[in-house]
């Protein structure tokens, strides 16, 4: 799924990317610890596997230097140069064509900008949503690509398409689905490669394994929920000094060993000789966990369904056409899912199972409802998941009432109803 954040900052292009690595913190951890990135699936407590909801937040980021010089009215103000920065983030779980370089960043949206930032500050702002989700997690390697970069344009009209990218960017909508390619076109405008300066890049997967693949597979890098701290060194001779750092949980920022468990961090704490961000990945209660999001894509729907509009004019029909089929296939999946994960935490034969059964079954084969195929297979999957753990159903069945779901049209629908209710460990 790259999830790529880019921290955009106001310079002639110069690419000076730093050397960069990144620590896990898990969390119920004591003293701020941070992880080692590659581990045992059996040492992966904090797993995220197919079915999960999941949500990607922007928790931190601290902007130690920038190439930008200060303007002649700063320096006879005696003002300290700032810089334009904006946080811009990309998508993609497997499979998909992951883009570097210039490609990438084109293949973003803008979630948040401002026009003051100054050398050694933390950005102005607190565990920022919108980056991903929450959404339901395929089981794909999850993949994760990180910039900074340096714009080198200003002026008005650059702050406003900036500011309003950031507004469209706050807004959740799912990846890989076309809105995706017209907000990534807008970012494209803001943001120049042949002039700005990358002065960070940095590229890694999270990977969801089953606990039977252990013995068989070398340590390596687990999506699990919780805070990643990505640094970027300056001096590419010395390595990061994680052994002397800590993740403060309360301030959400880095800080040295001694004042990890402090609530309030006095200024000597803090870790500021290089520039990180903090990315928080989070189990959510559901793909749709608030109402927000729920009007926000009604809203949009009708938008597209409705005559005429602002959005329309921009856009082909077959775009629209397009976007209107994934908010609707969106909606059954998130659903269905929700549902799903209801019967499988719920006792077998229960009322509560029973009623989640029903209303899973009536709106999975409702042929008026159209669903998009990677949505059907995710569907699919958590059925295939769910009934392998039963006791009491041969192969034959199991593999029989997964077709039937896939294919959302089934002749023993009775009989899938019962092995949904019936099913238990």
């Amino acid at each position: 799924m790259p999830v790529i954040f880019f921290v955009v900052i106001s310079g002639c292009a110069i690419s000076n990317q730093g050397a960069v690595d990144y620590r896990y913190n898990r969390p119920g951890t004591t003293g701020g610890e941070l992880q080692p990135k590659y581990i045992s699936i059996s040492n992966a407590k904090n797993r995220i596997v197919a079915g999960d909801p999941i949500a990607v937040s922007i928790k931190q980021v601290f902007v130690k230097d920038f190439s930008e010089f200060r303007s002649l009215l700063r320096i006879a103000r005696r003002e300290p140069t700032s810089g334009d920065i904006a946080i811009v983030a990309s998508t993609c779980e497997d499979p998909c064509a992951r883009k570097f370089g210039s490609d990438g960043v084109r293949n973003s949206k803008v979630i948040y900008y401002s026009n003051d930032v100054r050398r050694g500050q933390f950005l102005n702002f607190s565990n920022l949503h919108g980056v991903y989700g929450p959404i339901s997690y395929s089981g794909h390697p999850f993949k994760m690509d990180v910039y900074i970069i340096e714009l080198d344009a200003d002026g008005t009209q650059l702050s406003n398409l900036a500011g309003n990218l950031a507004t469209l960017g706050e807004t959740f909508y799912p990846p890989a689905h076309p809105v995706t390619s017209i907000l990534s076109s807008l970012a494209e405008v803001f943001i120049q490669d042949d002039l700005d300066d990358t002065a960070m890049a940095f590229s890694f997967d999270l990977k969801s394994l089953a606990e039977s693949a252990d013995a068989a597979n070398p340590d390596t890098a687990f999506l699990e929920a919780g805070n990643y701290i990505i640094v970027r060194s300056e001096d590419r001779s010395k390595q990061i000094p994680w052994s002397e750092l800590s993740f403060n949980t309360s301030v959400g920022r880095v800080v040295y060993k001694s004042c990890a468990g402090e609530l309030e961090p006095i200024e000597s704490c803090y870790y500021l000789d290089n520039s990180y961000v903090v990315v928080e990945i989070t189990k959510a209660a559901s793909a749709m966990a608030n109402d927000s999001q729920q009007m926000l894509f009604s809203t949009l729907r009708n938008t597209i369904s409705g005559a005429g509009g602002a959005m329309n004019s921009q856009v082909s029909s077959e775009s629209v056409a397009k976007i209107k089929e994934s908010l609707e296939s969106l909606e059954v999946r998130s659903a269905a899912s929700g549902y799903l994960s209801g019967i499988k935490n719920s006792a077998a034969n229960s009322f509560e199972r029973k009623t989640l059964v029903f209303e899973f079954v009536t709106l999975w084969f409702d042929g008026s409802r159209s669903v998009l195929a990677s949505d059907v297979n995710l569907v699919a999957g958590q059925v295939r998941a769910f009934l392998g753990q039963c006791s009491g159903i041969t192969v034959e069945e199991r593999v029989g009432y997964h077709d039937a779901v896939k294919s959302r049209n089934t002749t023993n629908k009775p009989e899938l109803i019962r092995a949904l209710e019936n099913c238990s460990a």
